[in-house]
């Protein structure tokens, strides 16, 4: 039998985590058009990896191969999307919002099309932002949330929007930590609906869980 061709390749690697070393001698081969799930119960290291392979961890042994992504740095190739997200970009908006209040700008809200349109500081937004848009919100059933405010949004509607802004960029993979973190039933449904049709259109992911029922 033939294996597809390689996508990713972990070759006996170890990470450092400030002054730890992680995962010593970890290897892994990742094949074109291949999901994984990578379970464990909490502090096994499965952050750790999955923010190595999406380059956001320096590798201070070994190496990892990313065959197919013709020099594009991880980072930018690799939309790594943490539950934790959520929680930040209400903090942030929560102090926004604040700030607005005490200048009377009350109707200055951020909404959900802005959020996801929001692009680095380093980087101007595509030429196609707009047609992105549309194709990314028919994707992810996002039409009826793109001018809600986002302070708004409940948790498992934010958990489709955090997929939507990574998707926006076309990554050529998607990392996904502990996205079912704090979902009700309906939300996890939902999430679980996204992620099998992302799957089906061939698109690599990487889904970290501690709970082996949440995997699609």
């Amino acid at each position: 039998m033939h294996l597809p061709p390689p996508f990713i390749t972990v070759d006996d690697i170890t990470v450092r985590l400030r002054e730890r070393w992680l995962l010593q001698g970890s290897s892994w081969r990742i094949n074109t058009g291949e999901q994984w799930a990578v379970t464990g119960p909490n502090g096994a290291g499965k952050t750790t990896l999955a923010k190595a392979i999406a380059g956001l961890l320096p590798v201070v042994q070994g190496k990892i191969h990313y065959h197919t992504f013709d020099g594009i740095p991880p980072v930018d190739a690799i939309a790594y999307v943490a539950s934790d997200a959520r929680r930040d970009i209400w903090r942030r908006e929560s102090v926004l919002d604040h700030g607005r209040g005490f200048a009377g700008r009350f109707g200055d809200v951020t909404t959900v099309r802005e959020l996801i349109g929001r692009q680095p500081a380093e980087g101007p937004p595509p030429i196609d932002l707009a047609a992105r848009m549309a194709d990314m919100a028919g994707r992810v059933k996002l039409d009826s949330l793109l001018d809600k405010p986002v302070l708004a949004v409940s948790t498992g509607e934010m958990s489709r929007v955090l997929v939507a802004r990574a998707l926006i960029r076309r990554p050529r993979m998607l990392i996904l930590d502990e996205p079912f973190e704090g979902l009700d039933g309906s939300g996890r449904q939902e999430l679980k609906t996204l992620l099998d049709g992302l799957a089906a259109s061939g698109l690599p992911m990487v889904l970290v869980t501690h709970r082996s029922e949440e995997m699609p």
